[in-house]
């Protein structure tokens, strides 16, 4: 008898359609997002490593938050859809990948050159590959009713992504040959100088050796970033004390990381010492100075910001400093030659100790304050330098030279050859550069005394303090609008009318040389006796040495604002203005000048050769 089908009996289902039916087993979907996270998160570091290097830092990111995302997803709303998207994900960074070490990828900056295989991208590429192999097993295999024989698939899936995973994360992340880890950028070989001196006292010259690939290569033979193996003191630092040195600098700056301006500094307790008219103002934790506390990144005691001209800062280092008291016998052992300690011996501070009011200079504080001698301090830069992560940007680097050295001090100095025969790009001291002034020889030993005198009180009282045209007019001095001659005379009005003469304190003018940039440079302080002085009123300083001059063609704005209206030719004021004749006046350049410190930059005698005419 044969048996018939009900016409109520559905039909049986095609095999894709029962399939498609067919419930995911949990375990291989966790497998899969567990293995494409692991890869995701090697993108993610990758794309902190590569910042600045094009496209690249942008492509790691999107590559980590798609993988990162797509593991998120699947796990929360399984379907095969989603599957098979991640396999294709997956895939697709992985033929990426594989394009990129064959034949270079032409619209991507920084991988249009054919890449060698690193360790981190092979090991990502290992992860990616697995992820979507597993994605497709997900999509065809049966559903496991006991949940106990799922754990051995994501058992395995999770082990084989922390092996891989955190080593190609830890691994330096490389491309065109070239490592970087997680403190450098791309463009850190730092290449040397022609004609370069290394600490061991020897010079080398160009010789069309490529310098950089061989601090690269070193650099990679050793473990440590480009930046530290082309620091001074790295030839003669032993293997031990090169990696203290790099795991000093990865921790100072992961440490730093959350600072990001002067407001988040002072917000953790930091406070200004006051010095922000040098260019680099110090941020010193007062209480870390006696928390027993030695090199630790997460009490480090002082932070720097370098001041840029328009007023910005931007964090450039952390410094640490040992207990009050201490001195440069108690510095302890980090990384040898590579990391300098340094401390001050000639800083004068105010009554809480906490802000830098003046300087010692011939035994005393000037312009005032309480001299006390620093502890040892050591600078880690988070920023590139020329001399390496530990240069001391108040120098004189603890024998790294002074091409690098911030001084508390004065002003830049101009780098000039003078009649003393000084050598051009070294910078003369007060005396040698008085010495070297015109009138010299004609000067009696008193001229030269209150020359010399005047020189030191005038560079103490003034480039320290006036080393920018902000700080200037926060003291009342105000620009004569003289600029566009490439000097730019600041006035205080209220000094002219005084009753003072030749006073530090009180220097009527300060000048600022103007460069084609715009960026204007403390040169000189000009003392201006009262109105109504002429020639011959001035008092004896320094005899031929400090040559007195006055101007008999300015023309001035007729409302007594102090602006610089216009030149007196052919008897009249071109384009404007009214004639009135200056008093006598002295300049005292606080920068090295061939024409001695007393130059008129104006004229005044000392030769053709020195002069800046309105």
């Amino acid at each position: 008898m044969s048996s018939t089908t009900s016409p109520d009996t559905p039909a049986p289902a095609p095999a894709a359609e029962a399939r498609a039916r067919r419930p995911l087993d949990p375990a291989w979907v966790r497998a899969a997002a567990v293995l494409s996270a692991g890869s995701g998160l090697v993108h993610a570091a990758a794309a902190g490593s590569h910042a600045g290097t094009g496209d690249l830092d942008t492509l790691f990111a999107l590559v980590a938050v798609a993988q990162l995302g797509w593991a998120l997803a699947v796990v929360i709303w399984p379907s095969r859809p989603l599957l098979w998207a991640g396999a294709a994900l997956n895939l697709g960074v992985a033929a990426g990948w594989l394009l990129s070490r064959t034949t270079g990828i032409g619209f991507v900056d920084g991988l249009q050159e054919v890449e060698e295989v690193g360790t981190a991208d092979l090991l990502a590429t290992v992860l990616e590959a697995a992820a979507a192999l597993v994605a497709v097993v997900a999509v065809f295999a049966r559903p496991v009713e006991r949940s106990w024989r799922q754990a051995p698939v994501v058992a395995v899936a999770g082990l084989a992504t922390v092996l891989l995973a955190v080593p190609a994360m830890a691994a330096p992340h490389e491309h065109g040959g070239h490592s970087h880890d997680d403190t450098v950028g791309a463009g850190a070989e730092l290449i040397a100088d022609d004609g370069h001196t290394h600490t061991d006292g020897t010079t080398h010259t160009d010789d069309g050796h490529d310098h950089a690939a061989d601090v690269v290569e070193v650099a990679a033979a050793d473990g440590v970033s480009v930046e530290l193996a082309s620091a001074p003191g790295y030839a003669d630092a032993t293997a031990d004390e090169r990696a203290a040195a790099q795991a000093l600098i990865d921790d100072t700056r992961e440490a730093l990381a959350g600072y990001t301006d002067t407001a988040s500094v002072e917000a953790d307790g930091f406070r200004s010492i006051g010095d922000g008219r040098t260019g680099f103002e110090h941020f010193v934790h007062h209480e870390r100075l006696v928390d027993g506390e030695v090199l630790s990144p997460d009490a480090i005691e002082s932070i720097v910001f370098q001041v840029e001209p328009d007023g910005t800062e931007t964090l450039v280092s952390g410094m640490y400093i040992l207990e009050n008291g201490a001195t440069m016998d108690d510095v302890p052992e980090v990384a040898g030659p590579l990391t300098v300690w340094h401390d001050h011996q000639n800083l004068c501070w105010d009554g809480t100790g906490t802000r830098v009011v003046g300087l010692l200079r011939d035994g005393a504080c000037v312009p005032g304050g309480t001299l006390r001698a620093t502890a040892p301090m050591l600078h880690v830069w988070v920023t590139e330098q020329a001399c390496g992560p530990f240069a001391g940007i108040e120098g004189p680097l603890g024998g790294h030279g002074e091409a690098c050295a911030h001084d508390h001090g004065t002003a830049a100095t101009a780098t000039a050859a003078s009649s003393d025969g000084a050598t051009a790009g070294e910078p003369l001291s007060i005396e040698a550069a008085v010495a070297a002034s015109p009138g010299w020889a004609e000067a009696t030993t008193a001229q030269r005394d209150r020359a010399l005198a005047l020189t030191r009180a005038t560079d103490t009282a003034i480039a320290w303090r006036f080393a920018d045209t902000a700080a200037a007019e926060a003291a009342g001095y105000r620009s004569i609008g003289d600029g566009r001659t490439g000097y730019e005379h600041y006035i205080n009005l209220g000094y002219i009318i005084d009753a003072k003469v030749l006073d530090p304190a009180t220097v009527e003018s300060l000048v600022y040389e103007v460069a084609p940039d715009g960026s204007k440079r403390l040169v000189s302080g000009m003392y201006i006796l009262a109105p109504g002085q002429v020639l011959g009123d001035e008092p004896d300083v320094g005899g031929p040495l400090t040559a007195w001059h006055d101007h008999q063609n300015l023309c001035w704005d007729p409302n007594n604002s102090g602006r610089l209206a216009g030149v007196l030719v052919d008897g009249r004021c071109v384009p404007g203005g009214v004639l009135r004749p200056t008093p006598p006046m002295l300049h005292v350049w606080v920068v090295d000048n061939p024409c001695g410190r007393f130059a008129g930059i104006e004229g005044g005698g000392h030769g053709d050769s020195c002069e800046h005419s309105h």
